[in-house]
């Protein structure tokens, strides 16, 4: 693991989450304190802005919201709250919504970008990261990402919401192309009802954008095809 990363605490983390099916506290503990790293950290300068802390807020929140964790959350929260209270605010009221889409990529040079268009044709990307719909995308980020973008009433529209990635620039001379890993959330935080698909796009020219998928509104639980 690279420590001066902060997405590596979040992969690592994210991980555990969904590979630690014992329940065993000392493993969430272990989960709180990745986590609490992450939100503490001086970010390199590579890592501009605290996109990765913002968007790990919807995720450590969202886990620690589970029904599972009911019997420790006592435990958990007095363990990630120790000289951090203000995410107490955070941790009364977990983030939810009915579409999530993240995006994280395999390099640092490279700057990827999040585009959306909701069912009323309306573009949410990094320079219009706020619609009429109440849709919103987070920051653009330098590093790997990750990038979000969320709707909380997606039902309410009748038709289908694209999700596309662009490779806007890159910093270095690779040929290689860049990996975006693509995570599409529908019912975020309804532990009845949620959902999660993931997608691999492959970014091989700069302004090159490719469609991931299309997510369909007005079905419960959403699809995406």
């Amino acid at each position: 693991m690279r420590p001066e990363e902060p997405n590596a605490y979040r992969d690592l983390a994210l991980f555990l989450i969904r590979h630690n099916t014992s329940g065993v506290i000392e493993k969430k503990l272990e989960i709180v304190e990745l986590f609490k790293k992450l939100l503490e950290m001086n970010v390199d300068k590579r890592f501009i802005g605290k996109q990765t802390e913002m968007v790990s807020l919807s995720e450590l929140t969202r886990w620690l919201s589970d029904p599972s964790n009911s019997e420790d959350i006592i435990c958990l929260t007095s363990h990630l709250l120790h000289n951090n209270p203000s995410l107490g605010v955070f941790v009364d009221n977990p983030i939810k919504g009915d579409i999530r889409v993240t995006i994280s990529w395999c390099n640092p040079e490279a700057d990827v970008e999040l585009h959306v268009y909701e069912p009323n044709g309306e573009h949410c990307y990094s320079f219009h990261n706020c619609t009429s719909n109440y849709g919103r995308l987070s920051l653009d980020c330098n590093g790997y990402g990750p990038e979000e973008y969320m709707i909380k009433n997606a039902k309410i529209f009748d038709g289908l919401f694209e999700v596309k990635v662009k490779l806007f620039s890159r910093r270095d001379f690779r040929t290689e192309p860049v990996v975006v890993l693509v995570r599409i959330w529908t019912n975020f935080g309804d532990f009845v009802k949620e959902s999660c698909v993931q997608h691999v796009a492959i970014l091989r020219e700069v302004k090159e954008e490719v469609l991931v998928c299309k997510i369909r509104s007005m079905e419960a639980p959403l699809s995406s095809f």
